[in-house]
């Protein structure tokens, strides 16, 4: 059945040296090598490689060879295209349909024959008779890819010298069984055709309905990639997402909570970004990294506001189905287009750099806890760690870009990551948040020991913890709110992540077993997952609503400008608790003035002068008069 065709080379030949005889004369010795590597390139011979493509494995061959006939240059773009038409291998049509699809896109590669051997042009005579009527059922047209007429004919190998693959049982065609394309009929594609699979028992039928959108052929062409869920091929999520049942009163419910969350976010986040602002130098290291954490939950918190002007239809949904990277306003670039972007930089980019502020900030802690570090000491890093807390999450924002993982959100309205494929979800936030979060609770831990050990050896001295009590119980407040907040989150992610199947099969099958979907625990999961999303955002006032907030204000409008940011005063480094009071010098004595009595230099080592001293200094101010002046800092 194998051989090799001689003439088909000594036709080669003559073309090759006629095109080099109408090269101009003048072309150099370089363009003639050129020429010839191109003219040996294409007489090289076909490297064979095992087959790959888990559809194509077990087919009666296993060698291979690429590029194939429609130009793919790997076995993953190849596995991508033939993946389409899996539904009518599981239907059964035809039982040689598998091996004529693996052979046109992976054609078999014998060592002896230079040329890749594709398919008998009467199987898929054969496919086209027995699959052609099922795909009509459902508006689908026989593609022109699977065309038989470009193929070789069985009957005619020993005259053209052209090799043709095809099962033992599939030979004998005769040439009336053979149905030509033009006696195929062909309905019109409707509109809105659906993909369906039915198994081989006939028990349970999958098809493409609502709440999810078909697809036609045509569409799914020109995307270049075939929309599916689960097994059925051509089904795409519609804007209502796996509610369909959501009634009006729902609908309104869930989008004025969305707007209470998110606008509400955003005011105590801009509140707090204004307060770190104005009075920089009260909040240094380690407590700085907290201004950056909100301020990512400020930018989060814009994301979700903006599907209020354009409306989340416009920005979450292309016409009847969920917005992806493979529409064609992904390559125009549309105003809509640039708005889902943008919903997902602000959403996405934030929320990732918010959680790796809060690896920062924990370490923050444990470096300020443990000996020999100061808040100054911490302040010399602080350029790594904007680098770190700004360059990983944008590493991952590219990575979701390149890999088209941004699609629309059915119920928030914006784009993020994950909506519509699992595999994304998990990958792109579910397993960035988790190591995040573990990394920032165990330097946590790591840090909290370290202040309870240094409170304990206060509290043996004799001396006072009131402000260093206060500072843990805020340090725990804020980190177990914090904490609670992702833990809820993740454990949706986590939980639509395990169940999405489940939901897409009871709604695609309507005799699945599965568990069906309630819109009741959806609306409620959809809200923990935004609340606790902007919950974070909600931690910052602990942090910095409280009466020396106000006194802030009252300077900042008092004086009429912001004061200096950077601490010049006497150096207070962590580590005079962390040395357990050990003794130094005393200070040289006093001037003998009656109004500056002498201080002993214990006053230097107790914590209330390191905790709470230092917000009674002040900065000097110039007035409109140029006027050197104080605001003092009320405590």
């Amino acid at each position: 059945m194998l051989g090799t065709d001689a003439g088909t080379s000594a036709e080669v030949c003559p073309k090759k040296f006629n095109l080099i005889r109408r090269a101009p004369l003048r072309m150099n010795r370089v363009k003639l090598l050129f020429l010839f590597v191109i003219l040996y390139s294409v007489d090289a011979k076909k490297q064979c490689e095992p087959i790959t493509i888990p559809l194509c494995k077990g087919t009666g061959y296993n060698m291979t060879s690429f590029p194939n006939s429609y130009g793919h240059e790997k076995q993953d773009e190849a596995g991508l295209e033939v993946h389409q038409f899996y539904p009518l291998v599981e239907v059964n049509c035809y039982k040689h349909l598998k091996f004529f699809l693996c052979a046109l896109y992976t054609p078999i590669c014998q060592d002896n024959y230079d040329m890749s051997i594709m398919p008998c042009q009467e199987v898929c005579r054969e496919a086209q008779k027995k699959c052609s009527p099922i795909m009509n059922t459902h508006g689908f047209q026989w593609p022109d890819t699977l065309k038989c007429d470009r193929l070789p004919k069985f009957a005619d190998q020993e005259k053209t010298g052209v090799l043709c693959a095809a099962p033992p049982d599939a030979t004998q065609v005769s040439k009336s069984s053979e149905v030509k394309e033009k006696e195929v009929n062909v309905p019109k594609t409707p509109k809105k055709p659906a993909s369906s699979i039915k198994h081989s028992d006939g028990r349970c039928s999958c098809q493409c309905g609502r709440p999810f959108n078909p697809v036609s052929a045509e569409t799914v062409s020109y995307y270049g990639q075939g929309y599916s869920i689960q097994n059925v091929s051509n089904c795409a999520y519609s804007c209502s997402g796996l509610l369909p049942t959501h009634s009006v009163s729902q609908t309104n419910n869930y989008k004025q909570w969305i707007v209470f969350i998110t606008v509400t976010c955003f005011c105590i986040s801009f509140l707090s970004v204004i307060t770190f602002s104005i009075d920089l130098g009260r909040f240094p290291y380690p407590e700085r990294p907290i201004l950056f954490l909100v301020l990512c939950q400020l930018c989060v918190a814009a994301g979700f506001m903006i599907q209020f002007w354009y409306g989340n239809k416009k920005i979450g949904c292309d016409a009847d189905m969920l917005r992806t990277m493979m529409t064609p306003e992904a390559t125009v670039g549309s105003s809509v287009q640039w708005s889902c972007l943008a919903t997902f930089g602000l959403t996405y980019y934030f929320s990732m750099a918010a959680a790796v502020w809060w690896v920062v900030l924990a370490l923050s802690w444990v470096l300020a806890a443990v000996p020999h570090w100061s808040t100054e000491w911490i302040g010399k890093y602080s350029c790594y760690f904007h680098s770190f807390a700004w360059i990983l999450p944008a590493i991952q924002t590219g990575l979701v870009y390149i890999f088209n993982a941004i699609d629309g959100d059915p119920v928030s309205g914006v784009c993020f990551v994950g909506n519509t494929n699992r595999n994304h979800l998990l990958y792109f936030v579910i397993i960035p948040m988790i190591i995040y979060f573990i990394a920032g609770v165990s330097f946590l831990f790591v840090g909290l020991q370290y202040l309870w050990s240094l409170r304990s050896n206060l509290q043996k001295a004799h001396h006072k913890t009131s402000k260093f009590s206060q500072l843990m119980s805020k340090i725990v407040l804020f980190a177990l709110i914090y904490t609670i907040s992702v833990i809820l989150h993740v454990m949706v992610l986590i939980y639509e992540y395990l169940n999405r199947p489940k939901w897409e099969e009871s709604l695609l099958c309507p005799c699945s077993q599965e568990i069906p979907v309630n819109a009741d625990t959806l609306y409620f999961l959809n809200l923990l997952k935004v609340g606790s999303m902007m919950a974070i955002g909600w931690t910052s006032m602990i942090w910095v609503f409280s009466s020396k907030t106000f006194q802030s204000w009252k300077r900042f409008f008092c004086c009429g400008a912001t004061p200096y940011a950077t601490y010049t005063g006497p150096k207070l480094p962590f580590d005079l608790v962390a040395s357990q009071y050990q003794q130094i010098p005393p200070p040289p004595p006093p001037l003998p003035h009656p109004q500056f009595p002498p201080m002993s230099h214990k006053q230097f080592h107790s914590p209330e002068f390191i905790y709470a001293k230092r917000d009674m200094i002040s900065s000097p101010h110039f007035s409109a008069a140029n006027t050197l002046r104080h605001c003092p800092r009320d405590v």
